[in-house]
């Protein structure tokens, strides 16, 4: 058995230093702001004949981007007994939340039509906490979704993703591809097949291209170079 005791938070909004930290959104190393740091510790006594002690201290610090500024959470944690003993200084542990391996939504995602936007995102949560069986299905349900917000109707994806090229949609390219996703991520629907990382990763960068092309880039093109009657000289 162990006695713990726990010191009071100590609050710090003052003072504080900024920092060079990883940022989620930026995906590259930037300035950041420390907003404040709450410091907690607890200390456990050993009940035997050595009464033996260790001390646990966690610091939580909101930070925020100076480029993108959004906000972050970093964690450090360490112990009494846990020291590198080259330097005699404790071993820090750190996490950030979002974690800095995670995906992000591309930059005007919300633009998306409503339905595709919820199947991105979700999709995108499932890849980020290694649910990548439901992964697979959510990038299956991207391309159904896409199909449906383009009024294709039939009843089989396979005869969706050839109509979604025969009225102009997609490339020739875009289609032999989305016929390789269909196949793979039926596995997953069907067989429960589980697709590594990598898989997902280069899967969502076709479906993001293909998001961008239709939703996207169509859309600002319309907006920045409105179609002209052509010249007669």
């Amino acid at each position: 058995m162990a006695n713990v005791t726990w010191s009071e938070p100590e609050i710090k909004t003052e003072g504080l230093s900024n920092t060079s930290n990883e940022c989620h959104i930026c995906k590259r190393f930037t300035h950041h702001k420390s907003l404040v740091k709450i410091n907690f510790s607890e200390t456990c006594d050993a009940e035997d004949e050595y009464s033996n002690s260790e001390t646990y201290y966690q610091q939580y610090e909101i930070i925020q981007c100076q480029g993108c500024m959004q906000p972050s959470l970093k964690i450090e944690r360490c112990s009494s007994d846990d020291i590198n003993y080259n330097s005699y200084e404790p071993n820090i542990s750190t996490e950030y939340y979002p974690k800095r391996s995670e995906l992000a939504q591309f930059e005007g995602a919300g633009n998306l039509p409503k339905a595709l936007y919820d199947m991105y995102n979700e999709t995108i949560i499932a890849i980020n906490s290694e649910c990548y069986t439901i992964a697979g299905i959510g990038i299956r349900g991207l391309i159904e979704t896409i199909c449906k917000e383009e009024k294709i109707e039939d009843y089989y994806l396979n005869d969706k993703i050839d109509k979604l090229f025969s009225v102009g949609r997609i490339s020739s390219d875009s289609k032999d591809i989305l016929h390789s996703l269909r196949k793979l991520y039926n596995k997953s629907a069907h067989e429960s097949f589980k697709p590594s990382l990598q898989q997902l990763n280069v899967s969502l960068d076709v479906i993001e291209l293909l998001m961008k092309q239709i939703y996207i880039h169509s859309y600002q093109a319309k907006q920045h170079f409105p179609g002209k009657k052509p010249d007669t000289d």
